[in-house]
């Protein structure tokens, strides 16, 4: 998995967290599996890299 290859000093290696109270209190559900989440946020940030750095200035 991507996270096996990125350990940082500090990360989380583990976790309970759980979104089964968010289902069960507002019916809460994901329209994305997590790692297609999180390609698209990186292609999108590859197309918006110029605005990205400009709003860092």
């Amino acid at each position: 998995m991507l996270y096996d290859l990125i350990i940082i000093g500090g990360d989380i290696k583990h976790s309970f967290a759980s979104i089964t109270l968010a289902e069960e209190k507002i019916s809460y559900q994901p329209q994305l599996k997590f790692i297609d989440g999180l390609l698209k946020t990186i292609e999108w940030y590859k197309l918006n890299r110029s605005k990205v750095d400009n709003a860092k200035r």
